[in-house]
């Protein structure tokens, strides 16, 4: 905290008098954020928009980096979340919290626009905060991320950048742009490449086998702009784009569970010599075989939640390498009529994107009897045993909007538009274990229990056309899978809007908004598993049958426990429900004077309910809502100089969809102890969000800018919230109160303080060009993964720090950087993951990294 210190006394005691004093980070930015052209600056909406020159003084290429620049924006490691907003779990059928769209066109899956090119092909991001759904097709109930590309240009331009840094980074950047047919036809072809090993390892479980880095990747897009003018009142941008991108997500930390050296997780494996022993027997387990690494045996148990040094926690044995394809296409065609005062525009886009993952966990230690090709040799020629967990997901999306957008003299212009979209998610997930099923996929001989019930055989995946659950024997299935899911959801949303905006007298503006949405999904989930029949014979018995290689006589070492005779077990259930919902918005805007907007606003939102699947139990949960209240104020103050914007807002959230950890719900009584603990959603019936928000640049000298962000929020849950502990080893104590109520807990993923602070010093050097040196300071407050606020699931405050020294030639032919992100290399935690029998895993921010970069630039005017 000491350099935030110092460089805030550092600005307090600069001179912001100078006379002529300007800067480029104060000048006019025409934003799009409520469908038609107006400076950020006039809009009633608190935004915060970068432009081109600005994504690159800053340094931004990923959402990491964005998040560091937004007042009350987090990420997780798939999402974003805006004053506590967001989505609060991954599951396949919820929608975003904050909808992400690339140039006004809906993307599902936020990162997919967040991390294209590096953002290098991105004109300019708007982030506008609250409730945003009367002028966005799909629902925002958090806010919006627009991502606006470049534009083809009608003359000649070219421009070439090579990368390069720390752990083995490479980048390689470009485009060129032109006229391909003169005043009617302009193109854009751009084409990345980045490519870096990885910046962490699994060094700190004792005993681990040591794995190569995580966190790599290899990531490479191409991309087709065309510009087509036929008329002068006419237009069509049509944008389509191929990128594949392969690489080992960053290790996660892991954590060990429960009060003191206790434990109460369901797991089907015990290890008596160890203190971390589970306490639950097998046939409390339930199906799943362990899928214990040997950091959950080897961590000290403990309810206190991650330290403050991240960096010497646990980091798990495990790498997942992981792929993305995704292309897409979009068009936006456009028509000017009536005058000038009437546009009509048609937005449509396309995408497919393909996410495989295949996360091995590697088990060293009291697992090295396991013969090839089931084991994999790890130092020293040792066997052990490899747990995978494989994702294959595919998405199909289809959008469709128009828009009716009116530019008349008059006092009154509006807004209208309908909207339509598909979307058709499948996903695969399969647990497998080729050493821990190895001798039962070689059709071992089970003697006495053979000849009574015949030799087990074990199941494939099939279908059950009418959902339920059924048992029986199938095929064996040579990989070793033992739980094996299928998931598939259809989403189709309908919306119909309008804003009108009435200017009442000269300064004084009121606008409204209403939107009327339709949101269907049908979902299927179809799983199977491993079951067990009592037969009355003793484990023991069972567990050297079960473990034993008949061919070799060998033990793999690594038991199933079963209770009795195995089986396999198939569920399946289907669900579809639709949610139909009305919003609206009012603003009031107050001009006094040019250069300043005082508005207060009240606003609706809305998500529409959903599904999760857990092994065939259905899990639906319903929709939330949010009515924000608003006051907000923009100026700029000493002769454009300075520029402060500002908001207070307070938020009643209605059956907020959240995540927690419990017990799953058992259909007889008595019998809530025994069942498996796992993650599930639940609505929060009553909360609130208070919170306020500062932004400031002020160019202190022709030099010498500096700015930064303030935001506070103070979040709680107002209704009682009530959830068993038996059975949960995430209760903070575990006693003979048999409830715990969430009442008075703050919400999820919603840090109370957060802060950036940055300068930027422009140094001249005359025909020689220019030096700009740039650094910021950024702190995010602690927040909570769960909505009970347990100690284990606190994610601690983290600070970033980030340089950048830039050269540039007079004419902007020319460019040499050099930069480094976090130099102290502080880790943060972004999102806790909380699964049955794999312990707890936290995704934390990037570690220090640093590179250089050369740009060079052909037909472009110095700036």
């Amino acid at each position: 905290m000491s350099r935030a210190l110092i460089l805030v006394t550092s600005l307090l005691s600069l001179d912001v008098t100078a006379e002529g004093s300007q800067s480029r980070f104060i000048d006019e930015i025409i934003v799009t954020a409520q469908k038609v052209e107006e400076e950020a600056q006039e809009t009633s909406l608190p935004i915060t928009v970068f432009n081109g020159e600005r994504i690159r003084d800053f340094g931004l290429s990923d959402p990491e980096d964005l998040a560091v620049h937004i007042p009350s924006f987090s990420r997780t490691e798939y999402d974003f979340t805006i004053r506590g907003v967001g989505r609060n779990f991954r599951g396949l059928g919820g929608d975003p919290g904050v909808g992400t769209y690339t140039n006004g066109m809906y993307v599902e899956d936020a990162f997919l626009s967040g991390t294209e090119s590096n953002l290098y092909d991105v004109d300019r991001i708007e982030v506008l905060r609250g409730p945003q759904g009367t002028l966005y097709g799909r629902n925002s109930i958090g806010g919006v991320v627009n991502y606006i590309t470049k534009p083809p240009t009608s003359n000649f331009e070219a421009e070439v950048v090579v990368g390069a840094g720390d752990h083995s980074l490479e980048e390689y950047y470009g485009y060129v742009s032109g006229p391909l047919i003169d005043n009617v036809l302009n193109g854009r072809l751009t084409g990345t490449k980045r490519r870096q090993a990885g910046d962490r390892k699994s060094r700190a479980v004792p005993g681990a086998v040591p794995i190569s880095d995580t966190g790599g990747s290899n990531d490479h897009n191409i991309v087709l702009s065309l510009d087509y003018t036929p008329a002068e009142n006419f237009s069509v941008f049509l944008r389509a784009n191929n990128r594949e991108s392969d690489g080992v997500r960053r290790a996660e930390l892991h954590i060990g569970e429960g009060q003191g050296d206790r434990s109460v997780r369901s797991d089907a494996v015990c290890f008596p010599e160890t203190v971390q022993c589970y306490v639950q027997s097998a046939g409390e387990a339930g199906f799943l075989p362990s899928q214990n690494s040997s950091a959950n045996r080897t961590i000290p148990i403990s309810g206190d939640g991650f330290g403050e040094d991240l960096d010497n926690e646990a980091w798990p044995d495990y790498k997942p390498a992981q792929s993305i394809d995704h292309s897409s296409v979009s068009i936006d065609a456009q028509w000017v009529f009536g005058y000038g005062q009437y546009t009509l525009r048609y937005l449509g886009g396309y995408s497919e994107f393909h996410y495989h993952q295949d996360a091995p966990w590697s088990a060293p230690g009291g697992r090295n009897y396991c013969e090839p090709p089931f084991c994999t040799p790890g130092p020293n020629s040792v066997q052990f045993r490899e747990d995978h967990f494989e994702v294959d997901q595919k998405n199909r999306n289809y959008s469709h909007e128009l828009q009716l957008i009116s530019d008349l003299d008059g006092r009154v212009n509006f807004v209208a538009g309908v909207f339509s979209y598909f979307s058709d998610v499948s996903q695969e997930l399969r647990w497998r274990d080729t050493a821990l099923f190895g001798a039962l996929t070689r059709t071992p001989s089970y003697g006495l229990i053979g000849n009574i019930f015949g030799d087990p055989v074990y199941p494939v995946r099939h279908d059950i056309d009418d959902g339920g659950a059924r048992f029986g024997s199938f095929d064996a299935l040579q990989d070793g899978s033992y739980l094996w899911t299928f998931s598939d959801l259809e989403t189709t949303a309908y919306a119909v809007y309008s804003q009108i905006k009435f200017e009442l007298v000269e300064n004084l503006r009121l606008n409204i908004g209403g939107r009327w949405s339709y949101d269907e999904k049908d979902f299927s989930d179809r799983s199977w598993t491993m079951a067990e029949i009592d037969i009355g014979i003793p484990l023991d018995q069972l567990n050297v049958l079960m473990t034993t290689d008949p061919t070799t006589g060998e033990s793999n070492g690594d038991p199933y426990r079963i209770q009795g005779y195995p089986v396999s077990v198939q569920f399946g259930y289907d669900n579809d429900e639709a949610w139909r919902e009305p919003i609206w918005r009012v603003a009031l805007d107050w001009f006094p004077s040019e250069n300043t907007l005082f508005y207060g606003s009240i606003s609706t939102g809305y998500r529409s309910g959903g599904f999760i699947g857990i092994l065939g139990q259905d899990f639906s949960y319903d929709a939330e809502a949010i009515t924000a209240y608003e006051l907000g104020a923009k100026s700029d103050l000493l002769d454009g100089r300075a520029r402060i914007n500002g908001a207070v807002y307070l938020y009643q959230y209605d059956d907020q969809q959240s995540q927690t950890v419990a017990p799953l719900p058992c259909p007889t009584p008595g019998c809530l102890q025994s069942q498996p603990v796992s993650e599930r959603i639940i609505n929060v019936p009553d909360a609130e969000a208070l919170g306020a928000e500062l932004e400031a640049t002020i160019s202190v000298t022709p030099e010498l800018t500096v700015g930064g962000h303030y935001s506070y929020l103070d979040t709680e849950v107002t209704s009682d919230l009530f959830l068993s502990k038996l059975g949960n080893d995430l209760a903070d104590d575990i006693g003979a109160d048999v409830l715990q109520n969430a009442k008075g807990f703050r919400l999820v993923r919603a840090p109370e303080n957060k802060f950036t602070l940055w300068a930027n010093y422009a140094l001249s050097l005359g025909n020689r060009g220019r030096i700009d040196f740039f650094t910021s300071f950024a702190h995010t407050g602690d927040q909570y993964q769960d909505i009970f606020n347990v100690r284990i699931n606190r994610m601690p405050s983290f600070q970033r720090w980030d340089a950048r020294i830039s050269w540039q030639d007079p004419r902007g032919r020319y460019q040499v950087s050099a930069w480094i992100n976090n130099i102290e290399n502080e880790l943060g935690i972004t999102s806790i993951e909380t699964a049955p029998n794999t312990g707890r895993r936290a995704t934390t921010t990037a570690p220090r990294i640093w590179g250089l970069e050369f740009k060079t630039r052909f037909g472009v005017k110095g700036t």
